[in-house]
Protein backbone atom coordinates (compact mmCIF):
# COMPACT_ATOMS: atom_id res chain seq x y z
CA UNK A 1 0.00 0.00 0.00
CA UNK A 2 1.08 3.34 -0.38
CA UNK A 3 -0.27 6.83 1.03
CA UNK A 4 -0.44 9.63 -0.84
CA UNK A 5 1.77 12.53 -0.59
CA UNK A 6 -0.97 14.48 0.44
CA UNK A 7 -2.27 11.69 3.09
CA UNK A 8 1.72 11.49 4.32
CA UNK A 9 2.05 15.42 4.60
CA UNK A 10 -0.90 15.67 6.14
CA UNK A 11 0.92 13.68 8.68
CA UNK A 12 3.59 16.77 9.55
CA UNK A 13 0.77 19.03 11.00
CA UNK A 14 0.51 16.13 13.93
CA UNK A 15 2.98 17.16 16.25
CA UNK A 16 2.49 15.87 18.85
CA UNK A 17 1.22 12.10 17.21
CA UNK A 18 3.37 9.48 19.80
CA UNK A 19 2.32 6.66 18.00
CA UNK A 20 2.48 5.51 14.70
CA UNK A 21 2.11 2.22 13.03
CA UNK A 22 2.98 2.49 8.95
CA UNK A 23 3.13 -1.40 7.95
CA UNK A 24 3.44 -2.31 4.79
CA UNK A 25 3.90 1.43 3.80
CA UNK A 26 5.92 2.75 1.69
CA UNK A 27 7.69 5.49 3.66
CA UNK A 28 8.38 9.21 2.58
CA UNK A 29 10.44 11.63 4.83
CA UNK A 30 7.74 12.98 6.30
CA UNK A 31 9.30 11.44 9.78
CA UNK A 32 11.39 14.41 10.40
CA UNK A 33 8.06 16.18 11.30
CA UNK A 34 6.72 14.19 13.74
CA UNK A 35 9.09 15.19 17.07
CA UNK A 36 6.62 13.57 19.64
CA UNK A 37 6.91 9.96 18.40
CA UNK A 38 7.49 7.77 21.41
CA UNK A 39 6.58 4.38 18.98
CA UNK A 40 7.23 3.68 15.40
CA UNK A 41 6.55 0.45 13.72
CA UNK A 42 7.61 0.20 10.41
CA UNK A 43 7.20 -3.35 9.67
CA UNK A 44 7.38 -4.83 6.10
CA UNK A 45 7.54 -0.93 5.14
CA UNK A 46 9.52 0.03 2.40
CA UNK A 47 11.69 3.19 2.94
CA UNK A 48 12.92 5.50 0.71
CA UNK A 49 16.74 7.13 0.84
CA UNK A 50 15.77 10.18 3.01
CA UNK A 51 13.31 8.70 5.44
CA UNK A 52 16.23 5.86 7.03
CA UNK A 53 18.37 8.80 6.77
CA UNK A 54 16.29 10.74 8.87
CA UNK A 55 15.76 8.10 11.36
CA UNK A 56 19.59 7.02 11.42
CA UNK A 57 20.97 10.88 11.63
CA UNK A 58 21.86 12.55 15.01
CA UNK A 59 18.74 15.47 14.64
CA UNK A 60 16.26 11.86 15.25
CA UNK A 61 18.61 11.57 18.05
CA UNK A 62 17.36 13.51 20.37
CA UNK A 63 13.41 12.50 19.61
CA UNK A 64 11.72 10.40 22.43
CA UNK A 65 11.38 6.94 20.00
CA UNK A 66 12.13 4.12 22.47
CA UNK A 67 10.26 1.78 20.31
CA UNK A 68 11.05 1.09 16.82
CA UNK A 69 9.93 -2.05 14.78
CA UNK A 70 11.09 -2.23 11.08
CA UNK A 71 10.31 -6.34 10.81
CA UNK A 72 10.67 -7.83 8.08
CA UNK A 73 11.30 -5.20 5.85
CA UNK A 74 14.35 -4.77 3.08
CA UNK A 75 17.20 -3.47 4.96
CA UNK A 76 20.55 -3.84 4.00
CA UNK A 77 23.41 -5.37 6.34
CA UNK A 78 24.99 -1.66 6.57
CA UNK A 79 21.62 0.23 7.38
CA UNK A 80 20.77 -2.79 10.17
CA UNK A 81 24.35 -2.25 11.63
CA UNK A 82 24.04 2.33 11.77
CA UNK A 83 20.35 1.56 13.12
CA UNK A 84 21.67 -0.97 15.76
CA UNK A 85 23.98 2.03 16.79
CA UNK A 86 20.71 4.43 17.89
CA UNK A 87 21.49 4.36 21.57
CA UNK A 88 17.92 6.21 22.23
CA UNK A 89 16.22 3.36 21.53
CA UNK A 90 15.72 0.03 23.93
Amino acid sequence: MKLTEVVMSALKDLENLDELYLDRILITDVLRHLHELTHLSLSKARFNNASLSTIRKSTFADRKVKFLDVGYTLLTDKEIRELRELTFIT
